[in-house]
Parts: structure tokens; C-alpha cells; sequence
């Protein structure tokens, strides 16, 4: 195994566990969504783009560069050059989106 991969699965790892504990995941913590699915929702994908930013930081680290960056399951990197990043999540008819790095997530496209 990479030092590479280390780094994205731990990053994947910690953002769950930290999604988990602030209630952003349907188990786990102490969060509400108190208002039916769709925050749920909106949160996991929250959580989602934490997780792609953990694993982009650490490929980052490891090389200088978001160029080049391998897959992440559920996010489809958009753009990658030396210093940026675009990431983007579809969930149904919904597509969010994250420039990067210390983007907010917007709804759309790249």
C-alpha cells in the first residue's frame, strides 16, 4: 500500500468519524435533522466533500500538487492543477460543487 493511499483512507476515515459524532450521518452522534430527509441529505453531502478534501490534502502533501489526484468514490474531481481544484457531487437531480482548497460547497455544476 502507497503512502498515498494511507493518507486518502485515513482521511476518508476521519471525516466519517467526525460527520458521525456532529450527527451529520444517519447514525451515530448526537445531530438532529429534526425536519424531514432533505437536511440529512444536504449534510452527508457535506460530509462527502469533507471526506474528498482529506484525501486531496493528503495526495497534496505527498506530491505538491492536486494534479493527478486518484478517484474518490462519490465525487468526481472536475479540474485539478498544482494549487486548486474543483469538486463536484450528483445526488438524483442535484449537483453540488467545491472549489478548492477552503472552497464552500454551491449548488451546481463546476
Amino acid at each position: 500500500m502507497t503512502v498515498l493511499r494511507l493518507f486518502s483512507i485515513v482521511g476518508v476515515l476521519v471525516a466519517m468519524a467526525v460527520a458521525a459524532k456532529g450527527g451529520m450521518l444517519p447514525f451515530g452522534g448526537s445531530g438532529s435533522s429534526g425536519s424531514g430527509r432533505a437536511p440529512l441529505l444536504q449534510q452527508v453531502d457535506k460530509a462527502t466533500f469533507t471526506a474528498a478534501e482529506a484525501a486531496l490534502d493528503a495526495y497534496h502533501a505527498g506530491t505538491a500538487t492536486y494534479a493527478g489526484a486518484p478517484a474518490i468514490p462519490g465525487v468526481t474531481v472536475v479540474g485539478a492543477t498544482a494549487t486548486s481544484y474543483c469538486l463536484q457531487v450528483q445526488a438524483g437531480a442535484t449537483v453540488e460543487h467545491e472549489t478548492g482548497p477552503g472552497g464552500a460547497v454551491t449548488t451546481g455544476p463546476c
